[in-house]
């Protein structure tokens, strides 16, 4: 997770998962950037079990506003052994 802008907000990632429990997306594995401008962070051998198959996945990334946050979502990614 890098912060590029330099305007003193934090920014997050995390991972939404889709299975059949939770259709609407779980929020997971959240990685938080607060060492501000030009920084880089990263975190490896994150995992999580799902109960059941997950059906997808979708990255989303945010920077940490006053009020609202303002976030980017990615790409759903389709689990194409569901």
């Amino acid at each position: 997770m890098a912060d590029t802008k330099g305007d003193s907000h934090a920014v997050y990632t995390f991972l939404r998962i889709y299975d059949s429990y939770n259709p609407d997306g779980l929020d997971i594995a959240t990685l938080r950037n607060d060492q501000g401008y030009n920084s880089t962070i990263t975190r490896n051998g994150r995992y999580w079990e799902a109960s059941n198959n997950i059906n997808g996945v979708r990255v989303i990334a945010c920077v940490d506003d006053a009020g609202s946050d303002t976030c980017f979502k990615g790409s759903y990614i389709d689990n194409p052994n569901t």
